[in-house]
């Protein structure tokens, strides 16, 4: 008879094959989560750029015309992958501000808001962008 053998018993196999996939298990977790989060920051980040590009060009608009270019419910494209396309609403809003405690007078200025609104297709929640500035 050997005494002095050497090996694994079948309990520290198993025990250890558990461990590893449980390990695999998260891990393919928390891969499938951060890539949803970077679409999505992604998306959040294309919808900024369409509507800090759209109050640029209407600051600049208002510097030529001395008007504003409105408009409603212009689609913007967010992401297109293949043959999946998502596209964006972007909304132009005007508020003609006056202030209550105005010390001086005739003192007034527009809020434009630009809003882009889109659907995250991983999750089915809409989501939007508000750009606003204060034009005097």
């Amino acid at each position: 008879m050997i005494r002095n053998e050497r090996g694994f018993t079948l309990a520290e196999v198993i025990a250890s094959a558990l461990i590893v996939v449980l390990a695999s298990i998260a891990l393919y977790i928390g891969i499938v989560h951060v890539e949803k989060q970077i679409t999505r920051n992604y998306h959040e980040r294309v919808a900024l750029m369409h509507a800090s590009g759209e109050l640029d060009w209407q600051r600049y608009n208002i510097g030529l015309n001395h008007a504003f270019l409105a408009f409603q419910n212009k689609s913007v494209p967010i992401d297109i992958d293949g043959e999946k396309r998502i596209d964006g609403i972007m909304t132009f809003e005007l508020k003609g501000i006056v202030p209550p405690d105005i010390v001086l007078e005739n003192i007034s200025y527009d809020i434009l808001e630009i809003r882009v609104k889109w659907t995250e297709p991983s999750d089915k929640k809409e989501r939007d962008i508000v750009v606003r500035e204060d034009f005097y």
